[in-house]
């Protein structure tokens, strides 16, 4: 009886132990070292096929952000670095040099089957209006193929082998002055949404943002109340030193009729 190496052996015992349908049926002779990305694998059928990075909500002062996506493979570890190709089409608007930098070689380093690409994010200045989108393609080389393509999740086929993100610095509305069912009334407290008036929301009344931006936490007429007649007094305090507030279009900073 021929025995399968012990390598192989394992890796076909876990994936017939994924909750998932798993890959294909994977034999080293056929197909060689294959590469796929890992989140892909994990990913069940109702996930977004986009990662989504906003540094909208970030501080100012962060002007790089670094993000880790990992990468595995089906076959034998080696004991030397296999450079890993990479290929990213014409139509991502997400630049190489201008939004991002891979911050090493993309590979798989000796003696590892799962390892991690690196991308430093850069702030830029045109994030503030528009989003723009990367895809990595995985490429077959010298050391890896691609094959192996897809994957079967709860009967949706996925593919493994791209992995797409998007990418902005917007700052996102709250859902008080766009869903929420007494938007109305909040808009007559608050006034007109700014970028500028939610960050002197913060800044000023120490709120947490996560009263204005998580649905499940809604703020109390008391508070909403309390929250603008102070912002009022405020606002006026610094106009009255000479100090007015405007927002990011140049436009001051007012509260609503109600306030």
């Amino acid at each position: 009886m021929k025995y399968l190496p012990i390598y192989i052996l394992f890796t076909l015992i876990f994936l017939s132990a994924c909750k998932e349908e798993g890959l294909m049926t994977y034999s080293v002779e056929d197909s060689g070292s294959s590469l796929y990305f890992t989140e892909k694998i994990n990913r069940s059928s109702k996930d977004t096929l986009m990662k989504v990075i906003s540094l909208g909500r970030t501080p100012e002062d962060i002007k790089d952000s670094i993000i880790f996506i990992p990468v595995s493979i089906i076959g034998p570890v080696a004991n030397q670095d296999r450079p890993i190709h990479i290929d990213i089409p014409d139509s991502a608007t997400m630049k190489e040099g201008l939004h991002f930098d891979f911050i090493n070689r993309p590979m798989i380093r000796a003696n590892h089957v799962v390892d991690t690409i690196y991308l430093k994010l850069h702030r830029t200045p045109d994030l503030l209006k528009n989003r723009v989108y990367l895809k990595l393609d995985l490429k077959s080389n010298e050391y890896f193929d691609t094959r192996i393509t897809t994957k079967i999740n709860s009967k949706v086929e996925q593919d493994i082998i791209s992995y797409s993100l998007s990418y902005d610095d917007m700052f996102p509305i709250p859902h008080l002055w766009t869903t929420w069912p007494s938007k109305p009334t909040f808009i007559g407290f608050f006034g007109e949404y700014s970028r500028r008036k939610v960050e002197l929301l913060i800044e000023v009344l120490k709120i947490d943002p996560e009263m204005l931006y998580n649905p499940e936490r809604i703020p109390k007429i008391s508070q909403i109340v309390n929250w603008s007649s102070y912002m009022k007094y405020w606002l006026n305090k610094q106009k009255a030193e000479g100090n007015t507030q405007f927002d990011e279009n140049n436009k001051e900073i007012t509260m609503g009729p109600s306030a």
